[in-house]
């Protein structure tokens, strides 16, 4: 897309040659603007490319808003990017007051990348807006993101119609204050108000101006250009001004005055010596010569090489198969890539192939590629599969090819050579020196006092002696090298003719050579007769070789180099038959030709460098002796009256005293900027109406119009003419800074239209405005600290689940660090969240992967119908997932008798536990629960099924061991490894010497009791009962809840009889020596909550205690697989579902059956793991959220259910700390979740993280899968 025409009203030195935008594939976002220009400055031209990358603000913390440290933060943002060194950007900030369509104020961030051509500003680009990304972090959660389609478009209209432009130039006053929001809690920090009272908190600068022109709905665009002042021109601008303003520094202020006096000396003196000495004395010296030669020699070498070849190939191939296939075949497939790879090379090839494969895996890819090579294939081939086919042809094929070989090669090499000389010397002298002095000499003065004079007389007498010695060296080095450089070409054609397929190759080669030599020479002496001679010679080599070779039937090139990432997912089924013959007869012949050239050319450059080195030392010694006698005297004196009278002005400059001022405070200036940097910042506003450029006019004054210092020239806007307006237009059009040139007597800046700023004055134009009308957010809490210790760094993170990847608290992102899961540290598991907020994600992740990596027993009871989709979950084998519904009319039904005594439970203790689950289940009282006892014992006894108690032992029909029984008996026994005992008729109970045959015969006679014959038990106590009574109510109450399983579609899902499942086996798929999977029974909408609480709390505790005895049963006999049950709706099904009818209510959770306790403290034992999955975790029964070690909670909004995730995350929930917590927990965002894995000796990893639960990729199955599925489950049980 152009955003100007090459020919738009070129000015003097901006000329935009072509421009355009670039939006990223596929997707809805700008990737950069371009620029193709002409600039001129100096007399002098410059072709530019310019390319602008901007990232739009999204979200700023409210927090922001109280931190006086805003501005400092934008400062350092920017003194970090004045540190630039790597390539050719500068900053820029782009703010736009869009209000048609009704968007408000976007804030942009970017770079204007510069360079000779369109890929190195790009270039430039990307590096400088992943530097600006970087500093803006520091924005603490802060969030940018790319403009969208609809703003890019916006944005370039604007700048070709906004008419109105201003110019903003002077230094902004930076105001660094902080501004309240009204959150403050009693235990958070707070500003205190005797500081500054409420004039403390004021409005960000920019946040005036975007408020100004929001109130008018005028539409604008701010756009900020920052050049770096490079440290050299700073300094030498800095010397400058000191020197200019210490001229009228030093006149600001003086004295004036004036004296006379009169004085009256008097002085006398007298001097008698005599001297007596000896000297010594010691010399030394030293010369230093060095010596620097240099050579250089150019060789130039060319080959040639030519080669032709001819290859002729004939086959014959005669195949018959027969093949006949039956199958099925299933895979699932997902992957996750992400690479780079570069690859060259010819290939050509003729295949036929038919195949079938029968795969299930998952891959994860990370890699790279480089690739050459040439293939060829012929051949044809039938393989079973799923499908019938046969196939025989020929083809004929003509190919050309041509192929280019280019070779360059170097070659340096260097040598040394070094001399060394070395001479001394010895010179001696002495002597005698005798001297006399006699001196006789008168002064005087003028004026008033007595003449003087003197008398002087000396001996003096000495001899002397002298020692020379002298000492040389030299010391020479010469080095030189040598470079040589060569190239060769190759050009090779080749062609084929043939049917079918052939192959021909052709091969050249050529070599170049290079000899250079080079011979360096340096002499050099000193005067101490030293001399050193140095010769040093390189030699060097290169050759290349170059060898092509084409191959046939079809050839090209190509070459390559990109990066992708993809994330997939595939499933199918099929079922398939196939028979399959074919013959094939193949005759080939092929012919091929070729020819090549090789044209090889060489150059070699050698260079020598020697350098020589001479040290020369003299030393000597001088002994004399001195001896002398001198006599003097003298006196004089004088009178000299004084008087004195004075008299002083004091006097000041004030116009040099202001001049002083000024350039002092541009002293200052520059004295910060080479401190931290400074930019050469244009400021151009553009407006759509003249109303709007008037209301901006005043606003940018008032909103950054300051005379603190540093400021030198307070910001003020200029008035252009209409030919300037367009010239400033135009800059802004093309992010291009103005070059008017403005000469001022004592001003910083040579150009008319820019202003140095430091960072600090800058960061007033750039900080992120804390307006909330527009694409940035700004009034929502910053996201509280949490832990991150990423998965990847192990041991720091051990585990082979993974759980979720971590969310960075720092940056306010989510990144690709683990969440480990190791087993040791596996516990009961609390997924707590609203609806609708991730916690069966999470959830659905940990059954799938602990299921898959520690092939754990897994039974998940689903109140709704969302857990289905794991059916079709990869788990590594097939058919280790299967789906049951408990409701009337399911698709899948379940089958089973709940009152049917378990495989390994004891009949007394399971009566006792239904009812009491039941009357949980209902929240039902005491009272009713003695009903729901009597009458189940009552059905219980009547059947036998008691084998303990007297009225059953006692019962001539159920004492002995029935008819029917004998097999039960027999195969309990062999399950024991235990022989058949005789038969006979009336064969009593008690004489059953093991527990586990009285418990088969138990468990055979349970399966004629069921819900239907407990309710008309409750029906015959229930009619002795008068009616109004409380008992008469309380029964009522229990015969409403279990009427509906004893009538309709739900009397023959939970009736008596066969066909009913071992609910303990469940969980258990695969083969018998190596079972395990997830099991999961589906609630739907269809069944009311009470039946479905009834259902899940019997099958829960039946899986829970069959996994005890198991336990206990298997000590010492191997490991047994572990058991995790998850409870969706837990509260509903742990605490009851309904209140009671005709008794008090049970305070929530107060009333909760003591087993739920007892499986939650006690399941650790026996290696079962329970997890709750729940949308309000204060109606959790007392007790199970403290066994929970483990937790992932979500959004979560009432203050119960708030105050209890507080407290198990170790936060207070009393709101006098931590309340940024609390609110975060009811404001967090969809997909995230704070985990808690608290089960570990290591308290680094006891502590919340902050993390994204990753998604099971499973596709939910269809109605007709299900019935497919019960459909083969009736199969097999048959």
């Amino acid at each position: 897309m152009t955003i100007l025409s090459p020919t738009s009203r070129p000015s003097i030195d901006l000329e935009v040659l072509d421009n355009g935008l670039v939006f990223t594939e596929n997707q809805d976002k700008l990737d950069y603007f371009w620029f193709d220009l002409v600039e001129r400055e100096a007399g002098r031209e410059y072709y530019l490319h310019r390319v602008v990358r901007l990232e739009m603000l999204r979200y700023l913390p409210q927090e922001a808003r109280q931190d006086a440290g805003l501005l400092d933060t934008m400062r350092s943002a920017l003194t970090g990017l004045y540190n630039q060194r790597r390539a050719d950007y500068d900053p820029c900030v782009l703010t736009a007051g869009i209000f048609d369509p009704p968007l408000g104020v976007i804030q942009c961030y970017g770079v204007v990348g510069v360079g000779q051509g369109r890929e190195q500003a790009l270039h430039n680009a990307n590096l400088g807006i992943g530097a600006v990304e970087g500093v803006m972090a520091n924005f603490a959660q802060s969030r940018f993101e790319s403009l969208d389609i609809q703003k890019a478009e916006w944005l370039h209209r604007s700048f070709l119609e906004m008419p109105y432009s201003l110019v903003a130039i002077g230094q902004p006053d930076p105001r660094q204050s902080a501004r309240g929001m009204g959150r403050e809690g009693p235990g958070e920090a707070q500003k205190s108000a005797t500081m500054a009272g409420e004039s403390a908190y004021t409005m960000q600068q920019n946040e005036m101006l975007f408020r100004a022109l929001s109130r008018l709905e005028e539409e604008f665009l701010f756009l900020i250009l920052a050049s770096r002042v490079a440290p050299r021109d700073l300094a030498t601008m800095l010397e400058g001004i000191a020197s200019e303003a210490s001229i009228p520094a030093s006149r600001q202020s003086g004295a004036k005055s004036i004296s006379f006096g009169l004085a009256f000396p008097l002085a006398a003196s007298g001097n008698l010596g005599q001297s007596v000495g000896t000297s010594f004395g010691r010399n030394e010296g030293q010369s230093l010569s060095e010596g620097l030669a240099e050579s250089e020699a150019t060789s130039h070498s060319e080959g040639h090489a030519s080669t032709v070849g001819h290859a002729v190939s004939d086959g014959t191939a005669h195949t018959v198969g027969t093949a006949h296939t039956t199958g099925v075949s299933s895979s699932t497939s997902t992957s996750l890539a992400e690479g780079t790879s570069h690859s060259v090379g010819s290939s050509a090839g003729i295949a036929d192939s038919v195949g079938t494969a029968d795969s299930v895996g998952s891959a994860d890819t990370v890699g790279s590629a480089n690739t050459v090579g040439s293939s060829q294939t012929v051949g044809h081939a039938t393989t079973a599969g799923g499908f019938a086919s046969g196939s025989s042809g020929g083809s004929a094929s003509t190919s050309l090819g041509h192929s280019n070989t280019h070779t360059e090669g170097a070659q340096s090499g260097m040598s040394w050579g070094g001399g060394s000389a070395h001479s001394d010397g010895y010179s001696s002298g002495s002597g005698e020196a005798h001297s006399y002095q006699h001196n006789v000499g008168v002064s005087g003065r003028v004026g008033v006092g007595v003449v003087g004079g003197g008398y002087q007389e000396g001996v003096a007498e000495g001899a002397t002696y002298s020692d020379t010695y002298a000492d040389s060296n030299a010391d020479t080095a010469s080095s030189n090298w040598g470079a040589s450089a060569g190239n060769s070409e190759a050009n090779s054609f080749g062609s084929s003719v043939g049917a079918t397929a052939g192959s021909s190759w052709g091969a050249s080669s050529g070599s170049s050579q290079s000899v250079s030599s080079s011979v360096a020479q340096s002499t050099s002496q000193a005067h101490t007769a030293s001399q050193s001679h140095s010769t040093s010679q390189g030699h060097t080599d290169s050759r290349a070789h170059s060898a092509s070779a084409s191959h046939s039937v079809s050839q090209g090139a190509s070459a390559s180099d990109g990066v992708s990432s993809s994330v997939g997912h595939s499933s199918s089924n099929s079922s398939f038959a196939s028979t399959t013959h074919s013959v094939a007869d193949t005759v080939s012949h092929s012919e091929t030709s070729s020819w090549s050239n090789t044209e090889s050319v060489s150059d070699g450059a050698s260079r020598g460098i020697s350098r020589s080195r001479a040290v020369g030392r003299t030393s000597g010694t001088n002994v004399g002796r001195a001896m002398g006698i001198a006599r003097s005297m003298g006196m004089s004196a004088a009178v000299v009256p004084s008087v004195s009278a004075a008299k002083s002005y004091q006097w000041q400059d004030d116009k040099a005293i202001q001049l002083t001022g000024l350039l002092r405070a541009q002293e200052e200036l520059l004295r910060q900027a080479t401190l931290e940097g400074a930019y050469l910042t244009d400021a151009y506003m553009l407006c759509r109406t003249e109303r709007g450029a008037a209301a901006a006019e005043v606003a940018i004054r008032q909103a950054f119009h300051g005379s603190e210092l540093p400021v030198v020239t307070p910001v003020q806007t200029r008035r252009l003419t209409d030919e300037e307006q367009a010239y400033i237009r135009l800059h802004a059009l093309a992010f291009t800074p103005s070059t008017r040139e403005e000469r001022i007597a004592g001003a910083l800046e040579a150009y008319k239209d820019s202003t140095m700023l430091l960072p600090l004055q800058l960061a007033a134009y750039t900080a992120p405005g804390l307006f909330e009308e527009g694409a940035a957010v700004t009034t929502q809490e910053r996201t509280p600290a949490f832990a991150f210790v990423p998965g990847c760094l192990q041991p720091h993170m051990p585990g082979d689940v993974v759980l979720a990847h971590l969310y960075s608290t720092e940056t306010g992102r989510l990144t690709s660090a683990p969440l480990r899961l190791s087993e040791d540290r596996m516990f009961h598991t609390a997924f707590v969240a609203d609806t609708g907020f991730g916690k069966t994600v999470a959830a659905e992740r940990m059954a799938v992967e602990t299921t898959r990596l520690w092939k754990y027993r897994t039974v998940v009871f689903d109140f709704g119908a969302g857990w289905r989709r794991l059916l079709n979950a990869d788990l590594g084998e097939p058919e280790r997932v299967e789906v049951y519904q408990v409701f009337p009319g399911a698709t899948a039904p379940l089958r089973w008798n709940p009152l049917q005594i378990g495989k390994r439970t004891n009949p007394e203790q399971q009566m006792r536990a239904t009812c009491e689950l039941i009357r949980n289940a209902g929240q039902m009282g005491p009272r009713q629960l003695g009903f729901m006892r009597r009458a189940l014992k009552t059905a219980y006894i009547d059947h036998g099924v008691l084998t303990s108690f007297r009225e059953v032992l006692s019962d001539e029909k159920w004492s002995v061991v029935r008819d029917d029984e004998w097999d039960v008996l027999d195969a309990a026994r062999a399950e024991w490894g235990q022989d058949r005992i005789q038969r006979k008729s009336l064969f009593p109970l008690v004489e059953l010497e093991q527990p586990f045959e009285r418990q088969a015969i138990a468990v055979h006679r349970s399966k004629q009791v069921d819900l239907v014959m407990w309710h008309e038990e409750l029906l015959k106590i229930f009619s002795t009962l008068r009616a109004g009574t409380p008992d008469h109510t309380s029964l009522e109450g229990v015969l409403l809840r279990v009427e509906p399983f004893a009538e309709g579609a739900m009397e023959q899902m939970y009736g008596r009889g066969e066909g009913s499942i071992a609910f303990e086996e469940l969980g258990m798929l695969g083969p018998a020596d190596d079972p395990w999977g997830i099991s999961i029974l589906e609630g739907g909408a269809e069944m009311d909550e009470f039946a479905k609480a009834v259902i899940f709390s019997l099958g829960g505790w039946h899986l829970y205690h069959d996994a005890v005895v198991r336990r206990r049963r298997n000590i010492g006999r191997g490991p047994q697989r572990k058991l995790q049950i998850f409870f969706e709706e837990a509260n509903k099904v742990l605490s009851g579902v309904a209140a009671d009818m005709g008794e008090q209510p049970a305070a929530a959770g107060g009333g909760t059956s003591e087993i739920w306790r007892t499986m939650w403290r006690d399941g650790r034992k026996y290696g079962i793991w329970l997890h709750v999955i729940a949308q309000t975790v204060s109606e959790l029964p007392k007790g199970i959220m403290s066994s929970c070690n483990n937790a992932f909670y979500s959004q979560t909004k009432e203050a119960r259910d708030r105050d209890a995730v507080m407290a198990h995350l170790a936060f207070s929930e009393k709101g006098f700390t931590d309340e940024d917590y609390k609110r975060y927990i009811s404001r967090m965002p969809q997909k995230l979740a704070i985990c808690k894995l608290g089960y570990s000796d290591d308290v680094m990893h006891t502590t919340p993280f902050l993390c994204r639960p990753v998604m099971v990729a499973a596709r939910e199955p269809t109605e007709e899968e299900l019935v497919a599925l019960y459909k083969q489950r009736t199969e097999m049980a048959r």
